[in-house]
């Protein structure tokens, strides 16, 4: 991030917070759409949870950490709202979510930030991040035989 200018560097740690916020957000989001459909009710108080947790988380977090903390306090209320989308959906609607279709991606980015955390040359983390990222990333897809976009939905026709 140091390349774009003074002060950019500081975004970094947290884009790779937000970065991993959204891949839990993401990766489980399709089971929304079971709230949207079936219990709209239920799926708001999910949102209002998260987001108490997103604003309590915050208030601790900003004053002492700053943007990662706001970072932070966002990745704190997506997780809540995960645990809590899974526990429901299994219990409500016995419906679970594989949890090990977001593992490869999670670990792989963050096994590749710890290599860009504690390698001192931009240069060499930037590349080491980018290249660990990718062999664990590709090899956990041909361990576990997932793929990385959603496929096999499909709608049923109503007579």
């Amino acid at each position: 991030m140091s390349w774009l200018g003074h002060g950019f560097a500081a975004g970094y740690w947290p884009l790779v917070i937000l970065a991993a916020a959204e891949v839990l957000q993401s990766a489980l989001g399709i089971g929304d759409l079971v709230f949207v459909y079936l219990r709209p009710r239920i799926g708001l108080y999910l949102t209002l949870a998260s987001i108490a947790v997103g604003i309590a988380a915050a208030l601790l977090l900003i004053p002492r950490f700053g943007i990662t903390g706001a970072a932070f306090a966002l990745f704190a209320a997506y997780a809540v709202r995960t645990i809590l989308r899974g526990l429901v959906l299994r219990a409500r609607f016995a419906v679970a979510i594989p949890h090990a279709h977001v593992a490869g991606p999670f670990a792989a980015a963050a096994i590749a930030a710890a290599a860009v955390w504690l390698i001192p040359n931009d240069i060499a983390a930037a590349a080491a991040g980018l290249a660990l990222y990718t062999i664990i990333l590709l090899a956990w897809l041909k361990a576990s035989g997932q793929g990385l976009s959603l496929t096999g939905f499909s709608a049923e026709r109503r007579a």
